[in-house]
C-alpha cells in the first residue's frame, strides 16, 4: 500500500509539470495570434487607370494608409498623395484649435516630380492663409520646425463650416523624418500681418497618424523615386 502510494506520488511529481509546460505554451500560442506586424506591408496596388495608381499600405498598429500616384495627362507631372489616413477619407491628418472645435488645421505630404512638400488646409473663416505665414510644430523633444508657405490660400473645396482653402511649402527628409520619429504635441500659427497667433494640439491618436503618414510617405518615396 505504501508502494502504492509513492509511485502515485512521482507519477504527479511527473506528469503535471508536463501538463502545465503544455498549457502555458496554448496560452502563448493565442495570445500572439492576433500580434501585430513587425514592419510595413503593402495590401494591394489597384490601377485605377493609366494615370492613377493606389497604393493601400498596413502600418505595425493595422492601421490602413491609401497612397495615389497620379501622372498628369497632359504635364506629365508625378503626384504621390496620401487618399486616406487610417478611416479618415483625407490626405491630411485633421487637427482642432485648443478649445476650439471650430477652428481646424489639417497638415499632410506631398510629393510632386520628386520635390516633397507640407500642405495645410483650413475653413477660410478661421485662418487665413497668406505667403510668408508661419505654421511651427512643436514635438516631444521640444524641437521647434518652422514652416513658412510660400503660397497664399487658394480654395480647394467646401463643406457645412465654409469654404475650405490650402496652402503649403517645402519639407525636407530630416523633418519628414521627425514626423516620424518624435511625437508632434502642437502647432502655432502666426500671420505676417501680425494678428494674434492661434495655437492647437494633437491629441494621442492624432499624434499616431501624423507619425505613421511619415512612415509611409518616406516608404513609399523609397520605392517609387
Amino acid at each position: 500500500m505504501a508502494l502504492l502510494y509513492i509511485i502515485m506520488i512521482i507519477c504527479v511529481a511527473i506528469f503535471i509539470p508536463i501538463y502545465l509546460k503544455r498549457q502555458d505554451r496554448k496560452e502563448i500560442e493565442v495570445s500572439t495570434a492576433n500580434k501585430v506586424p513587425c514592419e510595413l506591408h503593402i495590401k494591394g496596388v489597384s490601377q485605377v487607370n493609366q494615370f492613377q495608381k493606389d497604393i493601400e499600405v498596413i502600418v505595425p498598429s493595422w492601421n490602413s494608409y491609401l497612397v495615389s500616384i497620379i501622372r498628369d495627362a497632359f504635364t506629365n507631372e508625378n503626384t504621390i498623395k496620401f487618399r486616406a489616413i487610417s478611416a479618415y477619407i483625407s490626405d491630411k491628418v485633421s487637427t482642432y484649435g485648443d478649445g476650439d472645435l471650430f477652428t481646424s488645421l489639417d497638415f499632410g505630404f506631398r510629393n510632386i516630380n520628386g520635390d516633397s512638400f507640407i500642405f495645410f488646409s483650413t475653413h477660410q473663416k478661421s485662418i487665413k492663409f497668406k505667403k510668408g505665414d508661419s505654421i511651427i510644430f512643436l514635438f516631444k523633444n521640444e524641437d521647434k520646425v518652422d514652416f513658412k508657405l510660400i503660397e497664399n490660400g487658394y480654395r480647394v473645396d467646401k463643406d457645412n463650416e465654409g469654404i475650405i482653402i490650402e496652402s503649403f511649402t517645402h519639407i525636407s527628409q530630416e523633418f519628414i523624418e521627425k514626423f516620424r520619429d518624435i511625437e508632434c504635441l502642437k502647432w502655432k500659427y502666426v500671420s505676417i500681418n501680425g494678428s494674434k497667433p492661434v495655437t492647437g494640439s494633437l491629441g494621442n491618436e492624432k499624434q499616431k497618424y501624423a507619425m505613421e503618414m511619415a512612415l509611409v510617405f518616406i516608404h513609399i518615396l523609397a520605392d517609387q523615386l
